[in-house]
Formats: C-alpha cells, sequence, structure tokens
C-alpha cells in the first residue's frame, strides 16, 4: 500500500477513538450505568474527566497529523 492511504486510515481512526473515550467519560461521570462496580462520587467524576480530557488529547492529536 501507499503511504499516503494510510494517513486518512490513521486519522479516521484517531477521531473514532476519541469520541469514543469522550462518550466513555461522559457515560461514566454522568449515568448511572456502572453503579454496581463504581459508586457515585468522586472517584467516578475524575475517571469520567479523564476520560473526556485523554479522549481530547487524542482528537488534537489526530487533527495535527
Amino acid at each position: 500500500m501507499k503511504e499516503e492511504n494510510k494517513v486518512p486510515v490513521k486519522k479516521i481512526y484517531g477521531f473514532f477513538m476519541s469520541l469514543f473515550y469522550i462518550g466513555a467519560g461522559c457515560a461514566l461521570s454522568l449515568t448511572a450505568a456502572l453503579e454496581s462496580i463504581i459508586p457515585m462520587g468522586a472517584p467516578r467524576a475524575i475517571g469520567g474527566i479523564l476520560f473526556i480530557v485523554y479522549g481530547l488529547f487524542r482528537a488534537y492529536r489526530a487533527w495535527k497529523e
């Protein structure tokens, strides 16, 4: 394969993974879906915020490339 064909696939993958992390962070911090595993409170909010920040960082890196 040519190198120029790999770059768009890598960008698309990076954007979808960033959306996944942002969605997982929102689900973790805003819903009660995993309450039996991680109770609501500070640890869950911190984990959700970390997922969202990491998703934004991945989106920035995918955009930058």
